[in-house]
């Protein structure tokens, strides 16, 4: 029998993984304002053992490790089929949103339960010269695990097991610096014209930060991992020559100039990843990362409407806006061919 995951501080990890410092508002309260007023029972019944539940992540708003698993119970038949086949690398908060975190893409022999096993497959990761124990999140016994796990956001690869070398989807990371969200908005509508003239249709979602994404999904196992950061480069380009007071490409976060946004194509990269569509993220008042209607980005909104209270009322209500992402693929070869000259 393997030994079953406890939960550890962060501190506990250090020798295994880089402790990062998070980003909050200089105000945030790092102790709890409120108790775990918001734990919701009875929990689901799962595979998964949910351990010290009443743990508060979130201490100004007092949403506890309860919550996580009552939020990713309530909207997994959304998420789950964008998870479907894919490694995911976990970020984990064990002891809250407001102290040290870290980006975990290794299952832990020794934390992992036989039941899992199943849903880890080995990928050889250039970078450390050694295959990774990646978890691929596709069960929803496995998501309220890694919710257990203070896993909060789970970033997903953008190619499947079957082809990891082909990715889904061509990823626009709208990076603003220090640049109001409105200005983030502009910059998308600009893309959405510049694909729309090209008989391409691509879905925004929120980063649940400051920061929208946009996917264009393509054929499968049509183009690579390099073909796919060249077309986002490329079109990158065009929207700094149409749009130079608001979108950059500069990679140099040193160099790049406030009140703009960056057009980051280079998260196109195998192994790359951005957080998946519905993801919690640790912020003030727990933001998701949420697919919008490009109609909703004609007006003002700001990204900390969607959140761990709202998502699930809007998934309810519209369905997964996202779903387009996973069945409406487009072949973007001919234009490939194009920039290459051929």
């Amino acid at each position: 029998m393997v030994e079953r995951w406890k939960a550890l501080p962060a501190s506990a990890y250090k020798g295994d993984f880089r402790l990062r410092k998070p980003v909050l508002p200089a105000t945030y309260k790092s102790a709890p304002v409120h108790t775990a007023q918001h734990v919701r029972n009875p929990l689901p019944r799962s595979r998964a053992k949910f351990t010290n539940v009443e743990k508060v992540l979130w201490p100004e708003e007092g949403y506890t490790k309860a919550d996580v698993i009552a939020y990713y119970e309530s909207i997994g038949h959304v998420i789950l089929p964008h998870l479907r086949g894919r490694p995911v690398i976990m970020e984990r908060h064990p002891d809250g949103i407001a102290e040290p975190y870290f980006l975990q893409k290794d299952a832990l022999p020794q934390h992992t339960p036989d039941w899992m096993l199943p849903y880890i497959h080995q990928i050889y990761a250039p970078e450390v010269r050694r295959n990774v124990r990646y978890i691929v999140a596709d069960d929803r016994d496995v998501l309220l695990y890694l919710a257990n796990y203070a896993a909060i956001t789970l970033h997903p690869w953008s190619s499947q097991l079957d082809n990891l070398d082909t990715p889904d989807f061509v990823l626009f990371d709208l990076d603003p610096v220090d640049a109001p969200f409105k200005t983030v908005q502009t910059v998308a509508l600009e893309l959405k014209k510049v694909l729309d003239e090209l008989g391409l249709r691509a879905y925004p979602k929120t980063s649940g930060v400051t920061g929208l994404h946009v996917y264009l999904p393509v054929t499968e196992r049509s183009i690579s991992y390099r073909e796919a950061t060249m077309f986002a480069e490329a079109i990158a380009k065009i929207l700094t020559q149409r749009i130079p007071k608001e979108a950059i490409t500069i990679r140099s976060v040193r160099q790049r100039e406030s009140g703009k946004v960056y057009v980051d194509a280079l998260q196109n990269g195998r192994g790359k990843t951005l957080v998946g569509a519905y993801f919690l993220r640790a912020q003030p008042n727990a933001p998701v990362s949420t697919p919008l209607k490009w109609t909703e980005l004609e007006k003002p909104i700001e990204p900390s409407e969607f959140n761990i209270e709202s998502v699930p009322k809007r998934i309810k209500k519209s369905g997964d806006l996202f779903e387009p992402v996973l069945s409406d693929k487009q072949d973007i070869r001919h234009l490939i061919r194009a920039l290459r000259g051929e």
